[in-house]
């Protein structure tokens, strides 16, 4: 027993170590942070916990329970790179220890080893733990949430404190948050026996409700207006409907190759679960099976397919990849001789190195956004502005960015009567505006990074 509670450490120590290791570092590798760090320090420095802002504006395209933490946390530590992503490492270490308890619920330790491997090495999950954003902490509770509910199928109590993690998720990130309450609408349907009773599930979404809504009644009440057209629309209407600014358009197919496969290569072992196995219960595979679909099929069919969205559906599928693997295993024993288990082990840990060494290196690499920003910065007069066409791709912020960044339209270009700095943020932008660009301005490249511009624009009205 004592060896295995070692192992259990030591696994979980190279875990967490994976997951800390560069996340001190000074570099933006996700545009949205900057977002969350100037809305976490407006509500430090002003004290108002009610409404995040942006530039001096109430910001509502957000839940502000990652802010509020943030802000807390800027209360007592100073303001770093590493502070403002404490609370994505927490809820990323607090995510690995639920998916081996899940895992090892479900099926065995060893899956529980097994899973909590391939979450910590894959891409999409580790590169994310290195930036502060809304997708690791609701990954967190989302699988608290479902964790809670297993548990709950032998004591239903338990069910009340996954009402209270699904009400924290509603407070970071929206209706993206309410994937666990499909996932548990689908498992009570199908399943045949541990049926929750009524008054549970009633009490249980009774306290989500309770803790989700009073905030979104004070915000509805102070500012009807933005809660509607930035909280309301963004997350319903813009998400379902629009493709966000600034991102390639992703098909379906290609957002679910890039979502099962191209940003998490090891879940290609949960299709060995499609080979007979006398010994593994269906049963337990239908809980993971319906947690993936019912996150991926509806994030596949809304406009905005962004491949970091789908993280709450990496628990799982680490979980269904570490069974397919002891299933594969379990299969191939007898027919593998055991001197070339060693190669097989060898390519294992091969694998299981390169690809966190992956992240690692690509780390280096910012924003494009970011890197012409210092680059402007660092050669403009002080109060120069950087303006951005027709969308905000490069905020400012207090702490990180102190120029001002406006936002100009197309239209707008026309009627320009003193020289300015332009944001064109891909190949396909520029192209765009091409025409109006060669109207109304005189072009000189300032910089380019990765297809993305700075242009200074000279008026021709002024000659």
């Amino acid at each position: 027993m004592r060896f295995k509670n070692n192992l259990t450490a030591a696994v979980f120590c190279i875990a967490v170590l994976a997951i800390v290791a560069f996340s001190w570092n000074d570099h933006i590798i996700f545009t949205d942070e900057v977002l969350f760090e100037e809305a976490s320090y407006q509500m430090y420095k002003t004290g108002d916990f009610i409404a995040p802002r942006l530039e001096g504006k109430v910001w509502l395209e957000k839940p502000p329970l990652y802010f509020w933490v943030t802000a807390a946390i800027y209360r007592v530590f100073p303001q770093t790179p590493f502070t403002r992503r404490i609370p994505t490492l927490l809820a990323a270490i607090g995510t690995l220890f639920l998916t081996f308890r899940l895992s090892q619920t479900l099926f065995s330790r060893k899956v529980a080893y097994l899973s909590l491997i391939i979450l910590t090495t894959t891409p999409l999950f580790l590169f994310f733990t290195k930036t502060a954003n809304l997708d690791i902490p609701q990954t967190f509770l989302t699988t608290a949430t479902l964790f809670l509910y297993l548990k709950s199928k032998t004591n239903p109590k338990w069910l009340l404190l996954a009402g209270a993690t699904t009400g924290l998720g509603i407070l970071t990130r929206s209706f993206l948050a309410l994937f666990p309450i499909l996932v548990v609408t689908i498992d009570q349907l199908i399943s045949k026996k541990d049926r929750l009773p009524i008054s549970y599930l009633l009490s249980t979404f009774t306290i989500a409700i309770g803790i989700a809504l009073p905030w979104h009644l004070v915000v509805w009440n102070k500012y009807p207006s933005s809660f509607a057209n930035d909280y309301l629309k963004f997350n319903l209407q813009s998400h379902v409907f629009s493709q966000t600014p600034g991102y390639p358009p992703l098909s379906i197919p290609r957002f679910l190759f890039n979502t099962l496969v191209g940003v998490a290569p090891l879940n290609l072992l949960a299709l060995a679960l499609f080979l007979p196995n006398p010994k593994r219960s269906r049963q337990a595979v239908s809980l993971p099976a319906i947690w993936v679909l019912a996150t991926i099929i509806p994030l596949s069919l809304a406009a905005t397919r962004h491949e970091w969205y789908a993280i709450q559906a990496l628990p799982p599928l680490a979980i269904l990849s570490a069974t397919g693997l002891v299933n594969l295993k379990y299969l191939l024993k007898h027919h593998v001789p055991e001197k070339r288990w060693d190669m097989v082990n060898i390519i294992a840990f091969t694998v299981l190195i390169t690809l966190p060494t992956t992240v690692f290196i690509n780390l280096k690499k910012e924003v494009k956004s970011v890197v012409l920003l210092k680059e402007f910065i660092a050669n403009t007069p002080p109060g120069t502005p950087l303006y951005n066409l027709d969308y905000l791709y490069v905020p400012q912020s207090t702490l990180y960015n102190s120029r001002e960044t406006p936002v100009i339209f197309e239209e707008e270009l026309t009627t320009l009567s003193t020289p300015i700095y332009l944001y064109l943020d891909s190949r396909e932008e520029s192209t765009k505006a091409k025409a109006t660009l060669n109207r109304c301005c005189h072009q000189q490249v300032f910089s380019s990074e990765r297809g993305a511009l700075i242009l200074h624009l000279i008026p021709k009205a002024n000659e």
